[in-house]
């Protein structure tokens, strides 16, 4: 199997064009697919591509790449960008080995004395070339593509009906709300028996909590765009809308009291990761909310019609 590779004024454009499909161009550029397809890979070994697309892309962006190559700066700065990449991925037994030939490892070693915007370009094409050929099909058709389909609803991607599961969503056996107007956020239609309340809103407060820990940085802060554009944030989303069918009714005093504590900063915490810290109150407080056992509930709702009722 062959690769190509030429060289354009959009040398990254050119390179996808030539070596993978354009549903897999999709995939690449939708913040919201490739975690998935992110997912995918490592399930299969082999993330370390995906891995090298990322940093090769941002490395051919630099600015440097623009500038006289004449200054001692700029080119130290390229030099050292060109040799993170090659001990990273290139180098034989490096910490992310891409599968590339050795003479191809070589030549990319020789010439990192003289970086240029193109320096891995060969190999990158190589690397998309391989996973268009041999891993996007079964992503298609796994339950990482089956999921990403739950969130995106990207029938663009040409993706849906490529196999049974597919087929199944497309004909309703996942549903959606079609009312969703960006205020409710377990939007999705809940199938099946839900559990007892207290046990499914202190599960959902436990997993959010642990997402959250697991997504605080060295600097004891938290990454909240990482943690929600992860795919188990979105997971733990469509958990949310067993909230729908819970039975708050005929609870006692006591439960009643727990469970909406523990809704108010579950709601809380969910719409912060969506949105960032609150900036106007009004909308928070009043707008986003969650629908609990068919009723809506906003964090005013909860705090002033029951926490302080």
């Amino acid at each position: 199997m062959t690769f190509k590779i030429s060289l354009q004024e959009d040398e990254l454009s050119q390179i996808l064009k030539e070596n993978v499909n354009e549903q897999m161009i999709e995939v690449l550029s939708s913040p919201k697919s490739l975690p998935y397809f992110r997912d995918f890979l490592a399930s299969v070994y082999c993330v370390e591509s995906l891995c090298f697309y990322e940093e090769v892309t941002k490395y051919m962006s630099m600015e440097e790449h623009n500038q006289s190559p004449v200054e001692h700066k700029t080119k130290r700065i390229l030099f050292r960008a060109a040799k993170y990449l090659v001990d990273k991925y290139i180098l034989p037994n490096s910490p992310f080995e891409i599968d590339i030939d050795t003479k191809l490892r070589e030549s990319i070693g020789k010439s990192i004395d003289r970086p240029t915007k193109s320096t891995f370009n060969v190999a990158l094409a190589k690397v998309l070339s391989d996973i268009n050929r041999n891993l996007f099909e079964k992503f298609k058709d796994s339950e990482f593509c089956s999921e990403m389909l739950k969130f995106t609803r990207n029938d663009q991607l040409g993706i849906i009906g490529k196999s049974e599961r597919e087929k199944k969503y497309r004909e309703g056996e996942i549903s959606i709300n079609t009312k969703r107007d960006g205020t409710q956020l377990n939007f999705r239609q809940f199938r099946g028996n839900s559990r007892e309340a207290n046990t499914v809103v202190s599960s959902l407060l436990t997993t959010l909590l642990e997402l959250i820990k697991v997504h605080i940085t060295s600097k004891k802060e938290l990454d909240i765009d990482l943690c929600a554009g992860s795919v188990s944030f979105r997971k733990f989303t469509l958990k949310t809308s067993e909230l729908q069918k819970v039975y708050i009714s005929e609870m006692e005093e006591n439960e009643r009291l727990s469970f909406f504590l523990n809704l108010y900063h579950l709601l809380l915490l969910h719409m912060t990761l969506l949105h960032g810290p609150p900036r106007n109150k009004q909308v928070y407080y009043t707008t986003l909310k969650y629908i609990v056992g068919g009723l809506q509930f906003t964090l005013d709702d909860i705090r002033y019609g029951i926490l302080k009722s």
